[in-house]
């Protein structure tokens, strides 16, 4: 994890997740946890809530929504710290310190990522597709931008849209994201995101060279 961090730390930190760079950083100062395996996906007997969902509630933008991830023994603090004309702006606090920001646009084409730590995205980076406000199975989009000079490319599918997922926070019919293949500043990386409407992101997971950190949801907290 240390190895990890170290990556973080340099090109990939300007392009990562801000929830990825939090976790990374508070592991690095604590002795590393073993990630665990990702739970057997079961039959989904219910008809996918996500699926239906507008585009914004695959990410919920109230003011006042808060996230938190488990990763290993450490807790990681996702919120909602504004939002204007320009986009919603996501804060990632460990210790209760804020350690990265990103903006974030919902737009009738998906959700996308404009900025992080303040540092724009050219041209920014859709991290969920959907065609009429619903994610689609099967759907693939490349991802060709730059962050202050830092290269990022890839490509991300939807994998599937009902996928059964157990976390802290409970079991949930979730569309998954997935960039298997991206090149991030020359760093070989792969990313899974999954969405579950009304939640936002309740899983997330990086593979940073054979590095792997896994985030789960824990509890969440709606906006008003």
């Amino acid at each position: 994890m240390r190895h990890t961090a170290r990556l973080i730390g340099g090109s990939f930190f300007l392009l990562a997740s801000t929830t990825l760079l939090a976790s990374t950083t508070l592991l690095a100062q604590a002795p590393p946890a073993p990630v665990t395996p990702p739970p057997a996906v079961g039959p989904v007997a219910a008809a996918p809530v996500a699926a239906a969902a507008p585009t914004g509630e695959y990410f919920p933008m109230k003011a006042g929504a808060k996230w938190v991830y488990k990763v290993g023994e450490a807790l990681v603090t996702v919120k909602i710290a504004s939002s204007d004309k320009d986009g919603t702006k996501v804060e990632t606090e460990v210790n209760g310190k804020v350690v990265a920001s990103e903006l974030l646009v919902v737009t009738p084409e998906g959700i996308v990522r404009t900025k992080i730590n303040n540092s724009p995205i050219t041209p920014p980076v859709m991290i969920l597709k959907t065609t009429a406000g619903k994610a689609v199975k099967g759907d693939k989009w490349k991802v060709e931008s730059t962050v202050q000079g830092q290269a990022v490319k890839g490509e991300f599918t939807t994998k599937d849209d009902k996928e059964s997922v157990t976390v802290p926070a409970g079991k949930f019919d979730a569309v998954v994201v997935e960039g298997g293949e991206f090149d991030i500043a020359g760093t070989k990386t792969a990313i899974k995101y999954y969405f579950v409407a009304g939640k936002g992101i309740v899983k997330q997971s990086y593979n940073i060279q054979g590095n792997e950190a896994v985030l789960e949801l824990k509890e969440y907290t709606e906006g008003k």
